[in-house]
């Protein structure tokens, strides 16, 4: 065996064990939170491991007792150690993240009619319109003045979970936070340095609204592109903010709710560590028969979207609907595709797909190089 065929074999099995430890962690913290997992009897639990262990034969069956207990026992629940392991190393090449992963890329990467107006653009360091035109950095605060709008969200393009984003309103003294600080150049240059993007704040639909009105909340929905190159809908949930909060992410206190078959809205929410809640924000989920509108719709619209995505077959949209209830594109996520979320709330993650993708996706991996950005960037995803 070559030194370099070790070394390389060697590498990736640090990170295979990097990330396996961190989802195992995962689990035990869910567990931690609902221990009544542990006492649910399952009756399909040997077949799964019988199944799953042909591609890890020390496989832990705390996957399979974690989201059977949510979403029912199921042998296509997929073990996320193997999910960000094997499938996203294949399927969400790390190569292209940075770009797709970008806010400031969308606009190269999908018609600037998919998502809310972008009036300024920062990318490195430089300034651009919202169609990329170069802008004098002299009258950046002449042209934001200018947005003939009454408020506007300013986000970083290179961030994730919802960090640096606020939200600033027209005055006659121009655009000021919630701190009363004012959007120009100087705050620009103090507070966020490059990279980063003002943008229309989308006015959300009356039905994404009442769950909770300061937030604009979200559709996350998983698309998968075949070996033929057709694009599938996979599984969706609605994120929710908790009250008060601009964002809708977990890591700011929001939740997540399963979306059905036609939009069926489902019965409880859920944070990261699967405590649920049948209410919150003071919707009764358990009572109210909630259908989320134009579902067909926004499954097509993800499709359309991800048929853009030309270096990733695995993506994660978060898609918000408008006040006529239509679908807007706000981020593609390619990086860390957290599956997690949809196997709390929604069912496995590729369904009738998940035998294809699996064998695929472990023929593929061994053709492809270690990177060290699989360690550090995926594994933060699920905290």
């Amino acid at each position: 065996m070559g030194l370099k065929r070790f070394a390389k074999g060697r590498l990736l099995k640090h990170y295979y064990n990097v990330l396996t430890r961190n989802y195992l962690d995962y689990y035990k913290k869910v567990i931690a939170c609902n221990p009544e997992i542990l006492k649910v009897r399952r009756e399909r639990e040997g077949e799964w491991l019988q199944k799953w262990r042909k591609y890890d034969k020390h496989l832990s069956p705390l996957a399979y007792r974690v989201f059977s207990y949510y979403i029912g026992e199921d042998l296509n629940i997929m073990p996320m150690e193997l999910c960000v392991n094997v499938v996203e190393r294949v399927l969400t090449p790390s190569s292209f993240s940075d770009y797709y992963s970008d806010k400031n890329s969308l606009g190269k990467i999908v018609p600037k009619e998919y998502f809310p107006s972008v009036f300024l653009r920062n990318v490195r360091g430089a300034f651009y319109d919202g169609d990329y035109f170069v802008l004098d950095p002299v009258s950046v605060d002449k042209w934001i003045d200018s947005i003939p709008l009454e408020k506007v969200i300013l986000k970083p393009a290179r961030l994730d979970s919802g960090r640096g984003i606020d939200v600033f309103c027209k005055t006659s003294g121009g655009f000021f936070n919630g701190r009363k600080e004012r959007l120009n150049k100087r705050y620009l240059d103090a507070n966020y340095k490059q990279d980063y993007l003002v943008q229309e704040c989308l006015r959300q639909s009356d039905f994404t609204a009442q769950f909770n009105p300061s937030s604009v909340n979200t559709i996350r929905i998983a698309t998968y592109r075949d070996s033929q190159g057709v694009v599938h809908p996979l599984k969706a949930v609605l994120r929710i903010g908790a009250k008060g909060a601009v964002v809708d992410n977990s890591h700011s206190g929001g939740v997540a709710c399963g979306i059905g078959a036609a939009g069926k809205v489902g019965k409880y929410v859920c944070d990261i560590y699967g405590n649920r809640q049948r209410v919150f924000n003071g919707v009764d989920f358990e009572k109210n028969n909630l259908i989320l509108p134009n579902y067909h719709e926004i499954q097509q619209f993800a499709v359309a979207v991800s048929q853009n995505v030309f270096h990733h077959d695995l993506v994660a949209l978060d898609v918000a609907l408008d006040l006529n209830a239509k679908p807007v594109l706000l981020e593609i996520n390619v990086d860390g595709f957290a599956g997690w979320i949809f196997q709390l709330l929604s069912g496995t993650i590729f369904g009738e797909y998940t035998d294809d993708v699996m064998e695929y996706c472990y023929n593929q991996i061994k053709y492809l190089e270690p990177s060290i950005s699989i360690a550090v960037k995926k594994s933060t995803n699920i905290q």
